[in-house]
């Protein structure tokens, strides 16, 4: 059971708190806060499936079966009493056998967590025979002091407890998508559709570059296809880069009245469900439910399909401006960050290029950009069709993956710019030493 809070049910339709809901989207996750779609009040509140007491739930109950399939299922209103506040810190550890005798919170809770992971488990394999994309990006935890300054950071890393849930929730939003276009009624779709023929070229061509011969046509390329791929590449560092570029070659998922299916998830059916509290796409959904399963009211009209299909183009805006603020945040952390690290060296991979200059991920997550004319051996001009630099006279190439060591030699927190120069050899470390010593000389001077 996938068990909801009842949102729908606090949150009524078109009142002032839907009307802020609806303008503002969704929730907003930025450095060390949220910026929530709905008042704390419920969704720390009412709407908090706190433990030891009854809370209004829409739950998603479902049959899965030893090769993952969905094989009953029911959609129902209803109230729990939750058992345990659990957080993913506990689960992990319990998954790995990693508890102290004196940390267990209850026998019945810890073994219902062992089934739920070998359920998780083999939805997980489903998605993954039927060729679900794994493609992990980089998600950076920034840790504040008091004066709300980053003197800290952490690589978010998925760990059982994390996919666990991922797996509980992506099965739910399948299974509420499913029952709801079985009724061929107006609903809002979470699709992402088929990658464009000549972003999978670019892919091709550098995968054949790196050795690994794709044999799948770009015009209908299958999410398998490109999972099964990936899966026989060998070689970590090639992998990574070649998930990194197909990453960028996918559409962008969005929301919509028609069900045009989820080439991401390899989903023939797909929304989103398990969060209405900061989603209001997930609010609308809870509404449909309650509206076409729960009071059996069916009638279709223009007005509700040109609502559900405006929420959905909304949501969708919102939601993309929402991402544009979160990366401008983590860019302008990240400044901050680095700010009073001028002249420290890092290791770090080359993930990006342009006609400009490399992009540089440090080991600590964090991004930079290393200019052309910063680097000093050669001149170095991109091939856009391999995503490479070559020197022009001594053929040095830099390429995607590429290790790199790098030393920050300018960070502009106004502009959220970090820049790198590529430290080479003993004498350009030299140098460059040499010029910040100076740089700080000067400055002392001011």
């Amino acid at each position: 059971g996938v068990h909801i809070a009842d949102v729908a049910h606090y949150v009524t339709y078109d009142s002032p708190l839907d009307q802020e809901a609806l303008s503002r989207g969704t929730s907003i996750y930025v450095t060390d806060r949220v910026v929530p779609m709905l008042p704390v009040e419920l969704s720390n509140g009412i709407c908090s499936l706190n433990p030891n007491v009854d809370r209004l739930v829409t739950s998603c109950i479902f049959e899965v079966d030893n090769f993952g399939n969905v094989i009953n299922s029911r959609i129902t209103k209803g109230v729990i009493c939750s058992h345990g506040r659990l957080t993913y810190t506990y689960v992990n550890k319990l998954l790995k056998h990693q508890l102290g005798k004196n940390e267990h919170i209850s026998e019945d809770i810890d073994q219902m967590l062992f089934i739920l992971n070998e359920v998780a488990r083999k939805i997980r394999k489903r998605r993954s025979r039927l060729g679900a994309l794994d493609l992990d990006s980089t998600e950076l935890k920034f840790v504040c002091d008091s004066n709300g300054k980053p003197v800290d950071i952490i690589k978010r890393k998925q760990d059982e407890g994390e996919k666990l849930i991922e797996d509980l929730m992506i099965a739910a939003n399948e299974v509420v998508s499913q029952t709801i276009e079985n009724l061929d009624l107006p609903f809002a779709y979470r699709i992402h559709e088929q990658p464009k023929s000549k972003k999978i070229e670019t892919f091709i061509r550098l995968s054949n570059h790196l050795g690994y011969h794709c044999n799948f046509s770009p015009l209908d390329v299958t999410s398998k296809d490109l999972a099964d791929h990936l899966s026989k590449i060998d070689d970590k560092n090639k992998r990574e880069i070649l998930s990194m570029v197909l990453l960028r070659c996918l559409a962008k998922a969005r929301y919509f009245e028609e069900n045009r299916k989820h080439f991401g998830l390899a989903s023939d059916s797909y929304c989103h469900f398990t969060s209405p509290i900061r989603r209001y796409p997930d609010l609308l959904v809870h509404r449909l439910i309650d509206r076409y399963i729960v009071n059996k009211d069916t009638t279709v009209t223009n007005e509700l399909k040109d609502e559900v299909a405006f929420i959905c183009e909304n949501s969708s805006i919102k939601e993309r401006r929402a991402l544009s603020i979160e990366r401008e945040v983590d860019d302008l952390e990240s400044a901050k960050y680095m700010e009073d690290k001028v002249g420290n060296i890092y290791f770090g991979m080359i993930n990006g290029m342009n006609a400009n200059g490399m992009f540089v991920e440090l080991e600590n997550g964090i991004n930079g950009f290393v200019d052309f004319e910063d680097i000093d051996d050669d001149f170095y001009v991109f091939d856009e069709q391999y995503l490479q630099a070559k020197g022009r006279r001594n053929g040095n190439k830099y390429k995607l993956g590429d290790q790199v060591k790098v030393l920050v030699s300018k960070v502009d927190v106004d502009t959220y710019s970090i820049s790198f120069v590529l430290i080479n050899d003993a004498k350009s470390l030299k140098m460059e030493n040499r010029k910040n010593r100076r740089k700080r000389k000067n400055n002392g001077r001011h």
